[in-house]
C-alpha cells in the first residue's frame, strides 16, 4: 500500500536516538514531496535499522556520523511488476533512501557478499549476519534492490530502490464504516499489552533494538541478550523472574532451540515467543521435551513483525499458560 518513508524514516531517527551512542550524530535530509512508495511500512523500517545499525558497528569511537535521507528518482530498463513474472520497460519511478556513514569501510573482497546469509565481518560469536541478507530479501519481495558503494578508510552507502505507488482514488467511505474504524494507533497497542519483564534474545544488534524499542514503547520493562548463554546466564541470575523471553532460533554459541532446551531443564517455565524469519511451527521444539510432546508455553512470529504481532504475541504469552501460535 502507499507508504510516505519520510515518516518511517523519522520514526527510525526516534529510535535510532534512543538507541545509540550519544555521541553518534544522526543526521537525516528528507525530500520536501517526496512520491508515496509501495511498500509495508514496518518491513521497510526494519530495513533501515538494519543498515544503520550495522553502521554503527563501523564508526569510529568518536566523530561517527549516520545520514539518511529520501529523494525520488527514475530508473531507465527492465523491472518486474506488481506480483508476477511480467517485465516491463522503459522509465520508471522510485523512491530511494540512503543511509550514509563515515566509518571504517567494506573491503572490496566482502562487497559482493555482504548480503549473503550467515557471511559476517564480525568477530566470532557476536552475530550471524542474517540482518543485512533479511534486508535485502525484505526489499526485494518489494520488486526493488540495494546498492553499495564503499571503500576501506571512507565509509559506506547503502542505496534502497522502492518502487513508487501511483495511488488511485479510494472508494467514498459511508459514515457507518468511519465510524466502525479502528486505527492501530500507539495508545490501542498499549492498551493491548499487559505490565511485566521481557528478556529480549537476538544475536543481531538491528533486530534486537527493534524488538527492545517496541517492548518499551508498548510499556514493558526490556532486558536484553546477545546469545543463548548470555540469556541462560541472565534467566538464573536475575532477583526476579521474566514474565516471557523473546526467543530467536538462529545464534551463535547456543542455537534458540538448544537455549530452550537447557532453560526448561533448569526448571524455568517461562512462557517463550519464538521468532525466525523462517517458518517454523512450536511442534518442532517437540523433540526437545523428554516425552516427545509439544511443549507448553512456547508460540512462534515471524521477522520481521510488526508492532501490532509483537504486542498481541507478548500479551497473549503473559495472560495464557499453553498458547496456539501466532500468525
Amino acid at each position: 500500500k502507499p507508504v510516505d518513508l519520510n515518516k518511517t524514516v523519522s520514526e527510525v531517527d526516534n529510535i535510532l536516538r534512543h538507541s545509540i551512542d550519544p555521541r553518534v550524530i544522526v543526521k537525516t535530509s528528507l525530500e520536501d514531496e517526496l512520491w508515496n512508495a509501495k511498500a509495508d511500512a514496518t518491513h521497510i523500517e526494519q530495513v533501515i535499522l538494519n543498515i544503520a545499525l550495522n553502521a554503527r558497528d563501523a564508526l569510529p569511537e568518536t566523530g561517527g556520523v549516520i545520514e539518511i535521507s529520501t529523494e525520488n528518482t527514475e530508473h531507465k530498463g527492465s523491472i518486474t511488476v506488481d506480483d508476477d513474472d511480467d517485465e516491463k520497460n522503459g522509465t520508471h519511478e522510485f523512491v530511494l533512501i540512503r543511509i550514509k556513514d563515515n566509518g571504517h569501510g567494506i573491503a572490496k573482497e566482502n562487497q559482493e557478499r555482504i548480503f549473503e546469509p550467515f557471511f559476517t565481518t564480525k568477530a566470532p560469536g557476536t552475530g550471524t549476519g542474517l540482518g543485512l541478507a533479511m534486508a535485502k530479501s525484505i526489499v526485494e519481495d518489494h520488486h526493488g534492490w540495494i546498492e553499495l558503494d564503499s571503500e576501506e578508510g571512507k565509509g559506506a552507502e547503502f542505496r534502497i530502490f522502492l518502487p513508487r505507488a501511483i495511488e488511485k482514488p479510494a472508494p467514498a467511505k459511508s459514515d457507518d464504516d468511519k465510524d466502525n474504524e479502528e486505527p492501530i494507533t500507539g495508545e490501542l497497542l498499549r492498551s493491548r499489552a499487559k505490565t511485566g519483564r521481557i528478556l529480549v534474545v537476538d544475536d543481531e544488534a538491528a533486530v534486537r533494538t527493534i524488538a527492545v524499542s517496541m517492548l518499551k514503547y508498548l510499556g514493558y520493562t526490556v532486558a536484553e541478550a546477545a546469545d543463548g548463554q548470555d540469556a541462560i546466564d541472565k534467566v538464573t541470575e536475575a532477583e526476579e523472574p521474566f514474565d516471557t523471553i523473546l526467543l530467536d532460533v538462529f545464534m551463535p554459541r547456543l542455537s534458540g532451540r538448544d537455549t530452550f532446551k537447557k532453560l526448561r531443564e533448569t526448571g524455568c517455565e517461562t512462557p517463550i515467543v519464538v521468532c525466525s524469519g523462517f517458518a517454523i511451527e512450536p511442534a518442532e521444539f517437540a523433540a526437545l521435551t523428554e516425552d516427545g510432546s509439544i511443549p507448553a508455553n512456547v508460540s512462534v512470529i515471524q521477522k520481521p513483525y510488526s508492532m501490532d504481532v509483537l504486542a498481541n504475541a507478548i500479551a497473549n504469552a503473559i495472560e495464557q499458560d499453553e498458547l496456539e501460535p501466532v500468525a
